[in-house]
């Protein structure tokens, strides 16, 4: 609102080291560069994909000042996902894993999966309806309104231990080594895990504030999983060892700093407190679990990680006609709930199961917001999906129940698994077959 910008997010500006010397040192704080500052332009290496105009299954709405519109099917909905490559630890497959000693690790994306709720409305009024379908004020009068915004962001990246897998050409699968210094590897995990929380958690829920808004020491600590670490590689063999390593080192890391004196310490720097619920550690053999084609066995990992998505929630906003501007300046926006916490998914490579499992969760994220509708609860409105498609949908999981939105989805994601997977590994996705069309075919067991 004040015309000045916000500094980038320093994981995903790829390009901040030559425009460093043009940067303010903190928001607000542009100093003697700021025209220069406004020809800045942040890069970064992501993924982006959009799939416009999916209708929404169309039902009754009580309490709705714009009935015809909700009950017509007139609402739609963009998808937009988008996934943000972290630009630290950065490489390829097998020649970069692990983290290092700042908590970064390798192959690290945030995705953040957006709905736009939009109503197709008419200028001249009463939604341009006639009671027939038929827009009477023509096309030339029909517009697109922003109703409302839904977003959910996962996180993916490479087991944070020092661990490596090179290649050798001698060997069709190359060994895993581990880093055998524990100080180093819970250092790193340490790390990792603060950044997590100091980025995807509420900062009253981190640290506690004043009346006023501003941090405080306090003895509050976390309620609940602020991050589900949902690990899917295999429980024998190397990815085994991996990750029974992982598991110990996560249960000495939570041991020390949930103690009386890092707990001081933490509070008293005013970081992130590592609760003694905060992270959840779910470990998923994808392999076994889903041998012989039962990609429907993902439903258990779902149900597992369902209360976590439950409790974490989502963003909402909608528009505040308060602050709206008859002159046609920016309408201000409303913020009606907010992520608190992330579920962070990981394989060896973060590439083709990690993709399939967080599909799955966006999608189910997707229909939760859809069907809850929180947007609407500013009007004294309640619009809920028809229940032939709530009651499907817990049937049928891993299915959107509307044709359009399940294509829309899958297709999205695949896109997003290839995308990611060749800036990585350099080929596409193996498991977008399944990913695309909901079935695991020859051809793409071939590929």
């Amino acid at each position: 609102s004040n015309g000045q910008r916000g500094l980038p997010d320093p994981r995903f500006f790829w390009n901040e080291r030559p425009a460093l010397a043009l940067l303010p040192k903190s928001d607000g704080d542009a100093g003697p560069h700021a025209l220069l500052l406004d020809h800045v332009i942040p890069v970064t290496s992501a993924f982006v994909g959009v799939r416009r105009d999916i209708p929404i299954p169309p039902t009754t709405a009580t309490g709705a000042t714009n009935s015809n519109l909700v009950a017509s099917g007139k609402e739609r909905y963009d998808q937009l996902l988008i996934s943000r490559r972290s630009k630290y630890r950065t490489g390829t497959r097998f020649t970069r894993r692990g983290a290092d000693d700042t908590g970064a690790v390798a192959n690290y994306a945030e995705t953040e999966q957006i709905c736009f709720v939009i109503g197709d409305t008419s200028a001249g009024g009463d939604n341009g309806n006639n009671g027939n379908g038929n827009d009477e004020g023509g096309n030339g009068n029909k517009r697109r309104e922003l109703l409302e915004v839904y977003s959910h962001t996962q996180t993916r990246g490479s087991i944070p231990l020092r661990w490596s897998s090179p290649a050798k050409v001698q060997e069709y699968r190359p060994r895993v080594y581990i880093g055998v210094d524990p100080v180093e590897q819970a250092y790193g995990l340490r790390n990792h895990l603060l950044g997590e929380l100091s980025r995807c958690s509420s900062v009253d829920n981190l640290i506690g504030s004043d009346d006023k808004g501003r941090r405080k020491k306090s003895k509050h600590v976390q309620i609940g999983t602020k991050i589900a670490m949902v690990n899917l590689i295999d429980k024998h063999g190397d990815q085994g060892r991996l990750g029974n390593a992982f598991d110990s080192v996560l249960d000495a890391v939570m041991d020390v700093y949930n103690n009386g004196k890092k707990q001081t310490q933490m509070k008293e720097a005013a970081l992130p407190i590592l609760g003694p619920n905060s992270i959840e550690h779910i470990w998923f053999d994808f392999h076994a679990e889903c041998k012989g084609g039962r990609y429907d066995r993902l439903a258990h990992l779902l149900d597992e990680v369902m209360p976590v998505l439950n409790e974490q929630g989502y963003f909402c906003a909608v528009p505040n006609m308060n602050d709206s501007n008859d002159e046609g300046g920016d309408v201000g926006w409303a913020i009606q709930r907010v992520q608190d916490g992330v579920v962070r998914t990981n394989c060896m490579d973060c590439l083709d199961r990690t993709n399939v499992v967080q599909s799955m969760f966006g999608r189910y994220m997707l229909h939760r917001q859809l069907h809850e509708r929180p947007g609407l609860m500013r009007n004294g409105r309640k619009r809920t999906l028809p229940l032939e498609h709530v009651v499907g949908y817990k049937r049928q999981p891993l299915t959107l129940p509307w044709s359009s939105g399940e294509s829309s989805h899958r297709h999205l994601w695949a896109d997003n698994a290839d995308a990611i997977s060749r800036l990585y590994a350099g080929t596409p996705a193996l498991k977008g077959d399944f990913t695309r069309t909901g079935t695991r075919t020859r051809r793409g067991a071939l590929d």
